[in-house]
């Protein structure tokens, strides 16, 4: 099948780290490549854009994460962010900065070849799609060319994923974008997103906190700083949210790690998820 050379494989004997949006922490990506060599690293994009990290930090995210990906290490989405700095003349995320764009030019053909659009990690239960912002259901149900399985819908989504001018790569409303159905770089968790029953999907991307949800029931992982532990809960205002998943479908958004550093552990024999301290 086509949509094969997007397939996300777990080497034999190891665990999946999901890593979120970076924005220019190169700390965490230093932690993550010395404590959990064990690991296998799954990058969900957004590493340049930052309002706390200058330019070069940035590019050193970048860097690694290119480095990673060459080496065997991991495995990497391109994020909106990077987006903006290859395609200028057709979108701009916030944050964008001369400086950056200046520095990530020599990147320019690693970023084209390495960082992928989505990935498929296959399970017994259904396929699991990660991108970096998410399938909504109105962009699944486009998706097939009038065939519903979801071996075809994926195969389309390869297609769209190479037209950078097609609906891949479409912004919404809640991004002020024009499209009335936005495409999964830009699609907004709280605002946008829909849950698809045929699949699951690990998605990172900053939501919107201004709206709330309004196509899910929603649970979020929180950091409990009376004790330090990770516990799930029915989503509540002005708390920390680290994780939130879609409760009736199990997807799960990853906060920016720029505000936490927690991501996603997958463990393939057991096809178990859990919030992971980085």
């Amino acid at each position: 099948m086509e949509w094969y050379r997007h397939k996300l494989t777990i080497p034999k004997g190891k665990r999946a780290l999901f890593i979120g949006d970076l924005h220019g922490d190169t700390a965490i990506v230093d932690r993550a490549m010395l404590l959990y060599k064990n690991f296998y690293l799954v990058f969900l994009g957004d590493f340049l854009d930052s309002f706390d990290y200058g330019p070069r930090k940035q590019i050193d995210v970048l860097e690694s994460v290119l480095s990673l990906v060459k080496q065997g290490f991991a495995y990497s989405l391109i994020g909106n962010h990077e987006l903006s700095y290859l395609y200028p003349d057709r979108m701009k995320a916030s944050g964008y900065n001369s400086a950056t764009a200046s520095l990530m030019l020599t990147h320019r053909n690693d970023m084209l070849n390495i960082l992928k659009p989505f990935f498929v990690l296959e399970t017994q239960d259904r396929p699991i799609v990660i991108t970096h912002a998410g399938i909504t259901l109105d962009y699944w149900n486009g998706l097939g060319m009038g065939d519903d399985s979801i071996n075809a819908r994926l195969n389309h989504l390869t297609e769209t994923a190479r037209n950078i001018d097609g609906r891949f790569y479409a912004v919404g409303h809640a991004r002020g974008g024009s499209a009335r159905v936005p495409g999964p770089m830009w699609c907004d968790w709280h605002a946008e997103f829909k849950p698809i029953e045929a699949i699951q999907q690990i998605v990172g991307h900053s939501c919107s906190w201004q709206s709330k949800t309004r196509w899910f029931k929603e649970d979020v992982w929180i950091d409990n700083l009376s004790d330090g532990m990770l516990k799930s809960q029915p989503n509540m205002p002005n708390i920390h949210k680290l994780i939130r998943m879609a409760r009736d479908n199990g997807d799960m958004n990853i906060d920016c790690l720029q505000h936490n550093s927690v991501g996603l552990m997958y463990d393939p024999g057991m096809e178990l998820f859990s919030p992971w301290v980085i």
